[in-house]
């Protein structure tokens, strides 16, 4: 008869804490901070609501911590194609791949962004501040090769770029509208494929387009 592994207690945390990190992050996006029920989180992640208490000390800790789990995993596959890849064009059509993949495999990130966005409070300025700002700024200087400029001219071009980027991803945060009007499967490797090509191609045909045009002052 084989034994039934037991599980360190410490493992066991860890486990329910990433857990309550993925619910939480699901609830918050369908309701915004407000609406979000720390029992259907706990619901979600199959643990008891007093374990979300344990592992965070209130509803506003938990929602930071969710979205700054979320954006620790973008910015680490930013920064290994930084590291990794030195040839541009190549560069950016990973990038493209990775960052579309990414926004397919986590449609929820997108609609809690759109969601906190609607409000102007210190939740908001938080989440500009701590994981907008730094993903734009990878983003950037992955397909530029170039950091985030320091004029505010040269940021609106920055932004622009970034911000094309971004609304990219919604189109996995609707999918329901998608089907209705095809029958496309936009999680389907063939069209995270081809989607990430085509965003490839548009911010390689803006980038070039940019160095050839004289800037308005």
């Amino acid at each position: 008869m084989t034994e039934r592994k037991t599980i360190p207690l410490k493992q066991q945390e860890q486990n329910s804490r990433q857990r309550i990190l993925r619910a939480a992050l699901g609830v918050f996006a369908e309701s915004g901070f407000d609406g979000a029920s720390l029992r259907e989180i706990a619901r979600r992640a199959k643990v008891h609501q007093p374990a979300i208490a344990y592992h965070f000390d209130n509803k506003e800790t938990l929602w930071k911590s969710a979205a700054s789990a979320i954006t620790d995993k973008q910015l680490h596959f930013l920064n290994e194609t930084i590291e990794q890849i030195q040839d541009g064009d190549r560069r950016l059509a990973e990038v493209s791949y990775l960052f579309v993949r990414f926004v397919a495999e986590h449609p929820e990130w997108s609609m809690f962004i759109v969601g906190a966005a609607g409000q102007s409070n210190d939740r908001s300025r938080w989440l500009a501040e701590t994981c907008l700002k730094p993903v734009a700024e990878r983003l950037f200087r992955c397909v530029t090769n170039s950091p985030w400029p320091e004029t505010d001219s040269e940021q609106i071009w920055a932004v622009s770029l970034t911000a094309l980027m971004s609304g990219a991803s919604i189109i996995f945060a609707k999918r329901s509208l998608i089907a209705e009007m095809s029958s496309v499967d936009t999680h389907s490797e063939a069209f995270i494929q081809e989607y990430a090509y085509s965003l490839s191609a548009a911010l390689k045909g803006l980038i070039a387009a940019r160095r050839v045009t004289p800037k308005t002052e």
